[in-house]
Formats: structure tokens, C-alpha cells, sequence
């Protein structure tokens, strides 16, 4: 008897914790699920060929698809054509680098084909071996903050005045077109740069001194600055 118990208990060992495990993933699944039907995001899941294999209600709630109409679909299936090799490259970061992609602003088009904007995050999807099985991600809809800011954009470059934007450590984070102007430069060309990366040290050094004065002041600061006989 003790020789057959003992024979035994190596399976009974791995059945018990081959028990234990299949709770865990089943309390796991769980919580995922109760997750995904409460989110206000789209929460997804694709295969390894990019097909949807679980979406939650925002789904259809934000994009009007059925879910039946969209799990087995390719995720390409959903955006426009032109956007095709930009998921492409997103989907091959994520699945074949392992990759986690966070904040990437892409078009998802509507049931009526209305384009929505959408923040964008990806993760791989792991199996028990460890291997890639597809991609597990949420879509945040930013379309009305998308249309907000360039109604923004259009409005501030609209003006004939200079508008930016500056971040704490001085550099340029927006500018419009009539800053861009002054600097003979293009938008791109000033984002992430400081005036003195931009101008003469001794006009820099004015600018410097008034951010830093506005960093200073608790409301709004004005000033006038002379440069090259012209009043800012």
C-alpha cells in the first residue's frame, strides 16, 4: 500500500496543481471579463493573424459594429486603406519585437464610415509556452479633443499676433504660423527647441528672462520686448 501511494502521489501532485493553475487562470479570465464590460474604452484582444477574437461593449457603443459582425475580422477591415501599413508595422512591433505600444493616435472608421480618432495601446498576448498568440490593446476615443484642437490650430493661426506654447524647461511645444514666420522656420524645425538653439544669444537671453519672470508670477504676466525694432 505504501509502495502503491507512493507511486501515486506524483500525479496526484501535478493533477492538484494543474488544479490550481486552471483556477487561477479561470479567476484571471475573470476579472478580464468584468474589466472589459465595464470600461468605457475599447478593450480588445486579436490572434496572431490580427483578427479580433474578443472586443467589449464600447465596441459598438462608440463605433455602431455589431460584435458578432467584427470577432474573426481582420482589424485592417475597420480603418482606411491608406492606414494599412502604418497598423502593419504597429502589429509587427508588437507581435514579432514584443513590443508595448502606448498613445499611438490612429482613424478607426464608424459604422457609417465616419473617421474616430483613437488613442491607441497594444500589448503582446502571451500562450502558457511563452510564445506571441496575438495582441491585447484598448482604443480611447479622443475625436472630439482631435476636432478641439484643431479648431484651436485654426483659430490660433488665424491671428496675425505670434502665439506658442513653452514647456518648463524652456522649449518650444507649439508655435503658430506667425511665430513660425518670425523664426524663418518651420513648425517642426522649432518643437523641442529653446530660443537659444534659435536666436542670437543676447535676443534669447530677453526671451529667457521674461519666461522665466512669467514662470514667477502667479496670474497673467505682460511685457513688451523690442527686438530689432519691432514691439512684441
Amino acid at each position: 500500500d505504501v509502495n502503491l501511494l507512493m507511486g501515486i502521489a506524483p500525479q496526484i501532485g501535478i493533477s492538484l496543481k494543474n488544479a490550481i493553475t486552471y483556477r487561477k487562470i479561470q479567476e484571471s479570465e475573470e476579472r478580464f471579463r468584468s474589466l472589459s464590460e465595464n470600461s468605457p474604452d475599447i478593450i480588445y484582444t486579436l490572434d496572431d493573424k490580427g483578427r479580433f477574437t474578443h472586443i467589449n461593449p464600447a465596441w459598438e457603443r462608440i463605433l455602431g459594429h455589431k460584435k458578432e459582425d467584427a470577432i474573426g475580422k481582420p482589424f485592417l477591415h475597420f480603418v482606411r486603406k491608406e492606414d494599412t501599413p502604418y497598423y502593419m508595422n504597429v502589429f509587427d512591433r508588437i507581435k514579432n519585437k514584443k513590443e508595448t505600444v502606448r498613445d499611438s493616435i490612429g482613424i478607426i472608421l464608424h459604422h457609417d464610415r465616419t473617421e474616430k480618432y483613437f488613442n491607441i495601446s497594444g500589448a503582446p498576448n502571451f500562450g502558457p509556452d511563452g510564445s506571441v498568440i496575438g495582441i491585447v490593446g484598448t482604443f480611447k476615443d479622443v475625436t472630439e479633443l482631435k476636432y478641439s484642437e484643431e479648431s484651436y490650430r485654426l483659430f490660433i493661426n488665424g491671428t496675425n499676433d505670434m502665439a506658442y506654447l513653452k514647456d518648463d524647461r524652456y522649449r518650444y511645444i507649439f508655435v503658430n504660423t506667425q511665430a513660425a514666420r518670425y523664426f524663418n522656420r518651420s513648425e517642426t524645425d522649432i518643437i523641442g527647441r529653446t530660443d537659444y538653439d534659435l536666436l542670437p544669444a543676447d535676443i534669447a537671453a530677453i526671451y529667457r528672462k521674461s519666461d522665466e519672470s512669467a514662470l514667477a508670477s502667479d496670474g497673467v504676466y505682460v511685457t513688451e520686448e523690442t527686438i530689432n525694432q519691432h514691439i512684441y
